[in-house]
């Protein structure tokens, strides 16, 4: 059999960066790059982008004027305005002769997303105390029916066999 050598020229070993702040640094351009690759990415990340910064639509329900309107006339001055849409029933309260307006980009509210996670996590905790709750009641009751075993079981020993 012939012998044969193989040399790979012209290339050069792949180098690890040589620092890890040089890592740290590069990591946002990184990320950049695999987002821009990746369009699902991009597009998840302009929806969050959206409703975080822009809002979520609303469409307006009902308003109420401030002053009494004579008939045929518009609203000038509003009290509230009451819109419906994704996060649910929103009022607005219009500043400085602001309008209610038929259509309303709504920005996320924390106190929105605290009530309806806060009231998620209020019925997890009363279905973890009623179910604490009856273990207590368990252990109660087995607790009882072993006090009234024992007298029981020294009249037996009393009686004998």
């Amino acid at each position: 059999m012939n012998d044969y050598d193989v040399k790979v020229t012209g290339t050069k070993k792949p180098s690890n960066r040589p620092h890890i702040i040089l890592r740290i640094l590069d990591a946002p351009w990184d990320l950049t790059v695999a987002a821009l690759k990746r369009p699902r990415v991009l597009m998840l990340l302009g929806g969050i982008w959206f409703v975080c910064n822009v809002g979520t639509p609303h469409i307006g329900s009902e308003y109420q004027c401030r002053y009494p309107v004579r008939p045929g006339q518009p609203c000038q001055s509003f009290v509230s305005c009451t819109y419906h849409g994704f996060q649910g029933r929103r009022v607005v309260v219009p500043v400085g002769g602001e309008s209610c307006g038929l259509f309303k980009l709504s920005t996320l509210s924390a106190a929105v997303l605290q009530l309806r996670l806060g009231s998620k996590l209020e019925k997890r905790q009363e279905q973890h105390s009623a179910r604490r709750a009856a273990c207590d009641r368990r252990v109660e009751l087995q607790y009882d029916l072993s006090l009234l075993q024992r007298p029981l079981r020294e009249l037996e020993r009393q009686r004998g066999p």
